[in-house]
């Protein structure tokens, strides 16, 4: 996206290299994951990005060596990225016939087709792979789905390099958890952020709004001081001119100087309060003097007042809505914590008893079933027994 906006640099390169090194790195050493970042088809993207900063790093070492002009750097550009892909397609082309790429898996093209049309009956049969749903993300977001929009949209308002990141990611989380709704979990940490943001600014204005000495907070007063100061500042220099006798001439001069000014300043506003009656553009002039107008009831005593009382409402309704919030976490972490294997259940006279059905079922399999036996089962007993039995079968 930065290349794309023609914010490419030094620091996006060298990050994104970093992360794509260590990040790939680290990833394989997890024996489940192995080298699928590099064999996977729907992991080589990121692959394909690290190689095309390293050639677009390599165009600006070129570029600054050899002062190209901007036609140059892209003339030099084409060619050694048509010299990359060639040696691509030999690569692909080698390694194709021998397999090593791996497909497209089922779930992966459950994200761009409807989830019913994978071809795998197992994925289209599983109701985790469904669209979500605005009820999924509140039960496993709660509050974070009404601060983290408007974290959003704080971002979007200040974009830079770093920040663009985080509209990125909150862009492609978004899309994916709402094509799949297994996915919500992926939007919980850049929920947390966009979160977080909005939180912070709204709690850093309303510090402000008790605080004289910051100008956005106690404006009135703030306003005041800054108009006395102003004022006693010009009052002073202006006894001291005219004290001084051998500043006469001098500011005659800018009596005359000024008084230029003034008129031609006045002309050009006549002239261009007259263009903009002309092309019909005095709505803006309107909404400048709508923002003027609220600008200076905030800073009066009654506008410091609303202002106070706005946020001691928004400081208890932040109070209830965190505990709320922490509460909501603490409660859905025990029910998300609860194995799937031994499960609460509750008899007719209140009494919780452990239902441990399916490991005595798998215990009974054990040792009334041959050892070479194959069971045949449905996904998620499948993976039961696969993974969390396969231990206590060895033995």
């Amino acid at each position: 996206m930065l290349v794309a906006l023609g914010r490419f640099s030094d620091k996006v390169w060298a990050s994104y290299s970093l992360f794509y090194v260590i990040g790939t790195f680290l990833a394989i050493q997890v024996p489940v994951v192995g080298w699928a970042p590099l064999k996977s088809l729907e992991q080589l993207g990121p692959c394909g990005v690290f190689l095309g900063f390293q050639v677009l790093q390599l165009c600006e070492m070129i570029r600054r060596r050899n002062k190209l002009s901007p036609q140059q750097t892209w003339k030099l550009r084409v060619q050694v990225f048509a010299a990359l892909a060639g040696a691509l397609v030999i690569f692909v082309v080698f390694l194709a016939p021998a397999g090593y790429f791996g497909p497209l898996s089922s779930r992966v093209r459950g994200l761009f087709v409807q989830h019913t049309r994978t071809g795998n009956p197992l994925v289209d049969s599983v109701a985790e792979h469904q669209p979500a749903s605005s009820r999924a993300y509140f039960q496993y977001l709660h509050h974070v789905c009404s601060l983290a929009p408007v974290g959003f949209v704080l971002v979007l308002c200040n974009l830079s390099d770093s920040s663009s990141f985080l509209i990125a990611w909150g862009t492609a989380a978004y899309f994916f958890s709402h094509k799949m709704v297994r996915l919500i979990l992926l939007t919980a940490p850049i929920g947390s952020v966009l979160a977080g943001i909005a939180a912070g600014r709204i709690f850093v204005w309303c510090l402000q709004q008790w605080l004289p000495w910051n100008d956005g907070g106690d404006g009135a007063y703030a306003t005041n001081e800054l108009g006395r100061t102003a004022s006693n500042g010009s009052s002073n220099t202006q006894q001291q001119d005219d004290n001084d006798p051998t500043n006469g001439k001098g500011k005659e001069k800018k009596r005359k100087t000024t008084r230029k000014n003034t008129a031609g300043t006045s002309v050009q506003a006549a002239a261009s309060s007259r263009s903009r009656s002309k092309n019909g553009n005095t709505s803006f002039d309107g909404i400048m003097s709508l923002k003027s107008a609220v600008e200076s009831a905030s800073k009066s005593k009654e506008g410091l007042f609303l202002r106070r009382t706005l946020t001691g409402f928004l400081v208890m309704l932040g109070y209830t809505v965190g505990t709320n919030f922490n509460n909501y976490c603490w409660r859905l972490s025990k029910d998300l914590s609860n194995p799937s294997i031994i499960i609460h259940g509750r008899l007719k006279d209140g009494r919780v008893v452990k239902v441990d059905d399916y490991r005595e079922a798998y215990w009974w399999l054990r040792d009334n079933t041959p050892e070479d036996s194959r069971i045949m089962a449905w996904w998620d007993y499948g993976y039961q027994i696969t993974g969390k039995f396969r231990a206590t079968f060895e033995l």
